[in-house]
Parts: structure tokens; sequence; C-alpha cells
């Protein structure tokens, strides 16, 4: 789920994938 939502709601969960995603 977090990498559908890794670069759309930069949550706790995601915040890892979207540190280095490009928020």
């Amino acid at each position: 789920m977090k990498e559908t939502t890794n670069n759309l709601t930069p949550v706790a969960e995601s915040n890892e994938c979207v540190h280095g995603n490009g928020e």
C-alpha cells in the first residue's frame, strides 16, 4: 500500500518512500 501512496500521501508508513521519492 505504501508503494502506491508513497508519492500520494506522505504519511508515517510511506515516510521512508516519500523521503527519496521527491515529495
